[in-house]
C-alpha cells in the first residue's frame, strides 16, 4: 500500500462493496503507529513492537467469523490470525518480506508458522519480491528460485493463477511477485 491513505481509503470501500470479510495487508498508512483512515467499522491486527515500522497487517470486518491473533507468530512483517466459524478454522498469515533483506529472514517465519501450527489450513499471502513462473511472472530471479524450494520442501501448494493481474507496476514494467501459498487440503 505504501503507506498511502488513498489507498487504505480504496481498501476500506472494497471491503465494504465486495462485502468481504478479511484484507491481508502490507505497509498500511500509519499515524503514530496506528493504521488510519479505516473508521470504526473495521478491525486491524498487526505486529507490536512499536520501534519498527507496520509491514504487515490484518483487516477484518466484524461478522459472524471469529478473529483470533497468534500473537507469538506476530512481528512487524508477518501477522498470523485465526478465523472461526461455524464449521471452519484457518489461519491467515500476511508475509511482507522487502526486497531489501535476505528473503531467508522470512521464509524462517513463515517456517515458524508452520511449525507451531501442524495440520491446520493455512493460507499465506505473501508479497515475496521474488519472480517465479510459479506465480505468473515471465521469469524467476534468485528469490524466486530459493522460494520454489521452500515451497516444495515445506509441502506446500502455490494457488496462484497464471495469467492472473499483474501484481506489481513500476516505470520499469510489470511483474509478479506476490505469491499465495496454502498447505493441501489432504492435511486436514
Amino acid at each position: 500500500m505504501g503507506h498511502m491513505r488513498i489507498a487504505t481509503d480504496e481498501v476500506r470501500q472494497a471491503l465494504a462493496n465486495q462485502k468481504s470479510d478479511f484484507a491481508l495487508i502490507q505497509e498500511p498508512y500509519t499515524y503514530r503507529r496506528r493504521v488510519a483512515g479505516l473508521g470504526g467499522s473495521v478491525g486491524v491486527v498487526k505486529g507490536e513492537k512499536p520501534e519498527e515500522k507496520v509491514g504487515a497487517a490484518a483487516l477484518h470486518v466484524p461478522g459472524d467469523l471469529t478473529t483470533t491473533k497468534i500473537t507469538s507468530l506476530c512481528t512487524s512483517h508477518c501477522i498470523c490470525i485465526q478465523v472461526c466459524g461455524a464449521f471452519v478454522e484457518v489461519f491467515l498469515v500476511r508475509l511482507y518480506c522487502q526486497f531489501k533483506d535476505d528473503i531467508e529472514k522470512y521464509l524462517e517465519q513463515r517456517r515458524g508458522v508452520l511449525k507451531h501450527l501442524p495440520g491446520k489450513r493455512i493460507l499465506i499471502a505473501a508479497n515475496a519480491n521474488a519472480k517465479s513462473e510459479w506465480w505468473g511472472s515471465p521469469s524467476s530471479d534468485n528469490r524466486g528460485n530459493i522460494l520454489e524450494d521452500s515451497i516444495l520442501s515445506n509441502d506446500l501448494v502455490v494457488v496462484n493463477k497464471p495469467g492472473g493481474l499483474q501484481t506489481c507496476r513500476t516505470a520499469r514494467g510489470e511483474s509478479n511477485i506476490d505469491v499465495t501459498p496454502i498447505t493441501p487440503s489432504d492435511k486436514y
